[in-house]
C-alpha cells in the first residue's frame, strides 16, 4: 500500500510500512559535496528505510562518481538506510504499484500527485 506522507522539506512516501525521502532533483548538475553531505546527514537524522535523488536525467548523464555513490551508500548504512537514485533510465521501483506512471521514452513525470 502506498502513502503519502506530508512533510513540507522533502517529497516522502511510506511503501508497505518501509519509509522512502527522495529529493527530487531538475538534473544532475545541482548534485555536488554538499548536497550529498546534507542527503547523509538527513538519512541519520531522520533514519528512513530509503533515501536517495530522483533526477529525470539518464545515469549516462550523471556527475555522480561511483565513488562518491559508494562513499554515500557506506555512511548510510552504518544507521541501516538504503540509497537509491532514480533515474530516467531506471527500473521503475513502483511500477507494479497502480496509479504510479511507468517510465514513457525516458520521459518522468514528476507531477504525478
Amino acid at each position: 500500500m502506498l502513502h503519502e506522507i506530508d512533510n513540507p522539506h522533502q517529497p516522502s512516501l511510506s511503501i508497505d510500512g518501509r519509509v522512502h525521502i527522495y529529493e527530487v532533483k531538475k538534473s544532475f548538475a545541482g548534485i555536488n559535496k554538499k548536497q550529498t553531505d546534507t542527503l547523509i546527514k538527513t538519512g541519520r537524522l531522520l533514519r528512513p528505510d530509503v533515501i536517495g535523488y530522483a533526477v529525470p536525467q539518464a545515469m549516462k548523464d550523471s556527475t555522480l562518481s561511483s565513488s562518491e555513490i559508494k562513499r554515500i551508500k557506506i555512511e548510510l548504512a552504518k544507521v541501516e538506510v538504503d540509497f537509491r537514485l532514480i533515474t530516467a533510465d531506471s527500473r521503475p521501483i513502483l511500477s507494479d504499484i497502480e496509479g504510479i506512471p511507468r517510465l514513457v521514452n525516458e520521459q518522468m513525470d514528476w507531477n504525478i500527485w
